[in-house]
């Protein structure tokens, strides 16, 4: 998978690390960190969308890179804080009407 991985991190101008490369079946990571990685993945997730429950945080994570991308993310802390205690395994609330993009392919 690790040729994969690296496609991926071109695109998105990251590295792959090494999160267990000593064991019998290596593990890597990438992660978008910057401003231009994260617009990046938000420009191929807008032309790509996710239509599971991961829609739903990634709804949340492209507010917070907004907050990055136009530098406010400082005043915003609490609202940050807020979007991310939303996500994953804490996310309580489903809201799936973004299915209905389904239809209109």
């Amino acid at each position: 998978m690790l040729p994969i991985m690296e496609s991926i991190a071109k695109a998105l101008k990251i590295n792959v690390n090494p999160i267990r490369d000593d064991k019998k079946y290596p593990q890597y990571r990438i992660r978008t960190s910057t401003v231009e990685s994260n617009n990046i993945l938000v420009n191929y997730l807008n032309k790509f969308p996710l239509y599971s429950s991961k829609r739903l945080d990634y709804e949340n994570w492209r507010k917070i890179v907004d907050y990055f991308s136009i530098g406010i993310h400082k005043q915003n802390i609490n609202k940050i804080v807020e979007l991310k205690s939303q996500m994953n395994d804490k996310r309580t609330f489903f809201d799936w009407t973004h299915l209905l993009e389904l239809n209109k392919i």
